[in-house]
């Protein structure tokens, strides 16, 4: 490498390949969950939490694999105890 060449090079960049991917941030939504017990489905969001707590052990244990898996797990029955939540509700105020 020349004397100008090395003027150009950006020493501060490394030029490995290797280089490890930031992870990806994995949710364990306690939030929702917490929600689902108060105003949604109470059994179901007693599983929420439950699936939440699942999610955050995978999680600190590095194991970021199933830490995705058992998130989206959770994501999903969220969804479901929300939908049943507002389905029971809405069932209830229509059914006077």
């Amino acid at each position: 490498m020349s004397a100008v060449e090395s003027l150009y090079a950006d020493s501060s960049v490394p030029t490995s390949t290797n280089q490890r991917k930031k992870p990806e941030r994995i949710y364990e939504w306690y939030a929702w969950s917490y929600f689902n017990i108060i105003f949604g489905c109470l059994i179901m969001g007693f599983i929420a939490m439950f699936l939440s707590l699942r999610t955050t052990r995978y999680k600190d244990s590095e194991n970021d694999s199933k830490a995705r898996i058992w998130s989206r797990i959770t994501l999903v029955w969220n969804i479901l105890a929300t939908s049943t939540g507002i389905g029971l509700t809405l069932y209830a105020i229509l059914k006077r």
